[in-house]
């Protein structure tokens, strides 16, 4: 049988101000991780918070995970069924679950990616870099979003931030449904006042209407037949 390795990112919450412009500033993904490919521009704040955990990161999964042998016959490859990487996480984990996964995907520490699941995530790239992303890693992401959950809404999509991977909304009846209409609508609606939305978006914690983890929690484990039906392309 397959071993697991799961990297479970488990900061929940958001950093304040994350709709704070400024603060939302975006950077290509070379500037942060040596050898890394051109793929685009991301989140700083994120992805400056994998970055200075990033040693300790790819040591943890050098323990459990060893890397293939360096020597063209590979030679002391072992022929046992060795452990799957797979990231999750919930809010601000679950962006840092992404970027570990970009990293691990576009980087010189490169490792095979069996999946990402993040619940409440917000989003952490620029256009450029979640094209990029999908290439890799689209077909092994699912970001899963709670009825009105805020958080996956920031950073905005108007300041060129965009989504990764397969979206799984549960709806108002807490069914799960790919790219639902209703987050559709809601995606869609206008906000009245930008700084009503900041002082909530600001104040925001893990335990917070739709964005409660333990919603989640509780979401995925009572829909595992539905979810195991949806029609993932």
């Amino acid at each position: 049988m397959r071993r697991l390795c799961r990297v479970s990112i488990s900061r929940h919450g958001q950093s304040k101000g994350l709709d704070d412009k400024p603060k939302c500033r975006a950077g290509p993904l070379s500037w942060f991780f040596e050898g890394a490919r051109e793929v685009g521009e991301v989140h700083s704040g994120f992805t400056l918070a994998v970055r200075h955990s990033w040693e300790a990161i790819a040591n943890a999964v050098d323990k459990v995970m060893p890397r293939p042998p360096a020597s063209p016959d590979l030679k002391g490859l072992s022929t046992s069924a060795q452990p799957t990487l797979w990231l999750t996480g919930h809010s601000l984990g679950g962006a840092l679950a992404v970027l570990c996964g970009a990293a691990f995907s576009m980087t010189n520490t490169i490792r095979l990616v069996s999946g990402v699941y993040t619940f409440g995530q917000p989003r952490v790239g620029l256009f450029n870099f979640c094209n990029n992303y999908n290439q890799l890693l689209r077909s092994k992401t699912f970001r899963f979003v709670n009825g009105e959950d805020l958080v996956p809404r920031v950073p905005f999509r108007g300041w060129d931030y965009a989504d990764i991977g397969s979206m799984i909304h549960f709806d108002s009846t807490g069914a799960p449904v790919l790219e639902s209409t209703q987050w559709r609508n809601f995606l869609s609606r206008s906000i009245e006042g930008f700084k009503e939305f900041f002082n909530i978006s600001t104040h925001f914690g893990p335990d917070v209407g739709d964005h409660d983890y333990r919603q989640y929690e509780n979401l995925v484990a009572t829909h595992q037949s539905e979810l195991a039906a949806l029609p993932f392309a």
